[in-house]
């Protein structure tokens, strides 16, 4: 079943995924699916724990061969990245600080330095790490250390993210900000985002093309446009600028303020609004998994990131 937003003219198709199977020996993750996303989608997927959507992504990301079929996408403009990634656990490099870290990106593509700079204190400031900027990973949090993985893609400015669960490690203040933010930058560049979660919620206020999966093995259950506007979206990322820009005395409460606004909007107001989305997805995820195999464990048995964590030497 598909449930369709008014037509609307089509654009170039910057990811496309052809029948896209993945067998890890006699186990299959992901099923014959296919979708084709269109340049500037914030496009969300949604589905049971094991239902292969952190392997879709990997495979997206160039982490993982497929098994048949195919996963493409669009070359970039000229000096731009392809991509970049954002995984559920954190995946910093523990020997250098947080700038260090976030320029990592820059520096490989041999950005001009001025413009590394630049790029590293933004996002710095917008993930709330400009403090933190001389120290190492081992001196952060577990949520801290996940805001040095996104601000380190946010400043690599890539045509493509690809995020698998990147606000799920964060305290729900962080978590609304940098959702404000994610929307901010979706908004202005329009970005083509992959954004893997559990959340009905998160999905339907951040994308406007969620895919929900079914339960092992992942095969795509159904495909819903997002017809509705994000409220606030505009109004927030402009206050949120507005605020930063106060000193810093007055900043913090007014900010403080703003984000359990923003918390109690998202409970209530968004629930009401879109409880037809939330229902449809929920009744497509308890279905996907009466109809498949058993459910899995709540927990991962494999976390996205341990690949890239192990050949930085620190545990999974």
């Amino acid at each position: 079943m598909i449930v369709a937003a008014n037509p609307a003219p089509r654009r170039p198709i910057k990811i496309r995924i052809n029948h896209l199977t993945k067998r890890f020996r006699n186990l299959v993750a992901v099923d014959d699916v296919s979708i084709d996303i269109e340049e500037g989608t914030f496009f969300a997927i949604v589905g049971p724990s094991g239902c292969g959507k952190t392997t879709l992504l990997r495979i997206l990301g160039g982490l993982e061969t497929v098994t048949s079929g195919e996963a493409t996408i669009a070359d970039p403009a000229p000096g731009r990245p392809q991509y970049s990634i954002i995984f559920q656990g954190d995946s910093i490099f523990p020997w250098m600080t947080v700038w260090d870290n976030a320029a990592y990106g820059l520096r490989m593509r041999k950005a001009p330095k001025a413009a590394i700079e630049t790029a590293v204190e933004h996002w710095l400031e917008r993930t709330g790490l400009t403090r933190y900027a001389k120290l190492y990973p081992h001196q952060l949090s577990g949520g801290m250390r996940q805001r040095v993985s996104i601000a380190r893609a946010f400043a690599n400015d890539p045509e493509v993210l690809l995020m698998d669960e990147p606000f799920s490690a964060l305290d729900e203040q962080n978590r609304t900000i940098l959702q404000q933010e994610l929307l901010r930058i979706w908004e202005t560049d329009k970005k083509t985002v992959v954004f893997i979660t559990h959340s009905v919620d998160e999905a339907v206020t951040l994308a406007d093309k969620i895919m929900v999966m079914t339960a092992s093995p992942g095969r795509a259950k159904t495909v819903i446009d997002v017809a509705f506007d994000r409220l606030g979206t505009a109004a927030g990322s402009s206050l949120s600028l507005a605020i930063v820009a106060l000193p810093h005395a007055v900043a913090g409460p007014l900010l403080l303020a703003c984000v359990f606004t923003l918390a109690v909007l998202s409970l209530f107001t968004v629930r009401r609004l879109n409880a037809g989305y939330i229902r449809t997805l929920e009744d497509s995820l308890k279905a996907g998994t009466a109809s498949g195999a058993p459910a899995p464990p709540e927990q991962y048995a494999q976390r996205s990131s341990c690949i890239v964590r192990a050949s930085f030497g620190s545990d999974p």
